[in-house]
């Protein structure tokens, strides 16, 4: 039974009346915006965003049941954002705009959050419609600056003294030091992952597989914020036929004008897997993303440059990039963290082949060639770093990633 936010609206604002509807993209969550018909009082929204956590996955029914508690982790974290809050600084660094929490219900299961506009998802952003907007001249640079918003949002997020700062709030620590969402990951992502190489007959598809289990099992690398489920659904930003790009607005840089959000923090986790889970989930999703698209559309240029804004601000920014002692982590560590990396990354490219397979063009070929580049990256992985490192192999390796997954880190083999 679908959940009544209308008659939910009445117990928060028994005065008014509001126009419930619903928002396409969310999976986990029913998502609606509330609308206003009548005056609001002082103190209360025009428009607002709800969203009813049942204790299943929204889209896939009982048969895959979700703890609740995920949207109490949803409501502290965004809270960790807001004004006064240890978080309230980083959303400035992108700049990017983080909702702020109206209210939130647990008996409900409920979260009403701010109404940050009509935004489209980074999705849609790159459909061949939405680039088609763009004059030529300013394609990549108005998707170039998207992407470096983000990448330097993410290096903030992911850094030892945003954790550290967590960490050091007993209620937020407590909430976001969780496993909540370990055995939805691994029945979604990571248990169907060899038959899914077997049915594009992949060779070693069983070793594949388990080499994903593994590293899915190992503990994290290096135990970071994560937002958990990051992918370009996680992104809302202006349409350009709302907000046309500016080459030159009055603010400190072209596409300052431009409002870009994250959104959906209900995977948020303290300790997880920040820079070797986030960052490789979402650039292959832009892999697959060019996969699906013909080279010489707007759109193909687009996520190109989405992918390279996000990745250079977040080599340059990330901690993990700087003195041993800012981010406390080796040389031995950080290759750990690239051979975790490679392998999320190959887990996601063969994933999203099947998880949209009714959107991506190209066909059954498309699909293909991801499930294929997604296992040819797990199998790069290695065994262990040293095979990973192997001259060879990783010489290999550089040259075909082209500095899309490896250019998050500064590397040297011979280290």
């Amino acid at each position: 039974m679908s959940f009544d936010f209308t008659a939910y609206l009445k117990t928060l604002y028994p005065d008014a009346e509001y126009t419930v509807t619903p928002l396409d993209g969310g999976l986990v969550n029913t998502t609606v915006r509330a609308k206003r018909t009548t005056d609001a009082k002082a103190g209360e929204p025009r428009s607002l965003i709800l969203k009813h956590a049942p204790p299943y996955v929204a889209v896939a029914g009982p048969d895959l049941p979700f703890s609740q508690e995920r949207q109490t982790v949803e409501a502290v974290m965004l809270s960790a954002f807001g004004p006064g809050n240890p978080l309230s600084s980083l959303p400035a660094k992108g700049p990017v705009t983080i909702p702020g929490v109206i209210t939130h219900d647990p008996d409900k299961a409920v979260l009403a959050i701010e109404d940050l506009g009509a935004l489209q998802t980074l999705w849609a952003l790159l459909s061949p419609a939405s680039a088609s907007l763009v004059p030529e001249p300013h394609l990549e640079a108005a998707y170039e600056d998207i992407g470096a918003r983000v990448g330097r949002l993410f290096a903030e997020l992911h850094s030892a003294s945003t954790s550290d700062v967590l960490s050091r709030d007993s209620r937020l620590a407590k909430t976001l030091t969780h496993n909540l969402t370990e055995k939805i990951v691994n029945d979604v992502a990571v248990e169907p992952l060899a038959s899914r190489l077997r049915e594009f007959n992949v060779p070693n598809a069983e070793e594949i597989g388990l080499r994903v289990k593994e590293a899915y099992a190992r503990e994290a690398v290096l135990p970071r914020l994560c937002l958990g489920d990051f992918h370009p659904g996680s992104i809302l930003a202006s349409s350009w036929a709302d907000r046309p790009y500016n080459p030159a607005p009055a603010s400190s840089s072209p596409g300052d004008d431009q409002a870009v959000t994250v959104i959906d923090w209900e995977f948020a986790r303290l300790g997880g897997q920040g820079p070797d889970g986030d960052m490789p989930q979402f650039l292959a999703c832009l892999h697959c993303n060019l996969i699906a698209l013909d080279r010489d559309e707007p759109a193909y240029r687009a996520t190109l440059a989405v992918a390279r804004g996000l990745v250079r601000a977040y080599a340059r920014h990330a901690d993990i990039n700087g003195p041993e002692s800012a981010a406390s982590i080796s040389a031995d560590r950080k290759w750990e963290l690239v051979r975790a990396c490679l392998i999320l990354y190959g887990r996601e490219t063969i994933n999203q082949a099947f998880e949209r397979k009714d959107v991506w063009g190209g066909g059954v070929e498309a699909r293909k060639t991801m499930v294929e580049r997604g296992a040819w990256y797990v199998e790069m992985a290695g065994s262990d770093v040293a095979e990973m490192r192997q001259p060879e192999r990783w010489d290999d390796l550089k040259m075909r990633d082209g500095g899309f997954l490896l250019g998050l880190f500064s590397l040297d083999n011979a280290a």
